[in-house]
């Protein structure tokens, strides 16, 4: 129940700008996983607040565009 909320209804009306769990952001192109790797090596812009990271759909797609891609 609470992966459909991070997944489907939080990302939907949270709105670039605003925070949300990292792992809402998630989807075909980046595992939630890949995320939380990168925010920890400080390659995506996120807060940790206690023990999980928050980040915005902007700072994500951000990360995305800057990140190499192979051709």
């Amino acid at each position: 129940m609470t992966d459909a909320i991070y997944r489907f209804l939080l990302p939907g009306l949270a709105g670039p700008h605003r925070l949300v769990p990292l792992r809402s952001l998630a989807d075909s192109e980046l595992s939630g996983n890949a995320l939380a790797v990168a925010a920890k090596r400080g390659r995506l812009r996120a807060v940790r607040r206690t023990a999980q990271w928050y980040t915005t759909k902007q700072w994500v797609e951000q990360y995305k565009d800057s990140r190499y891609k192979r051709s």
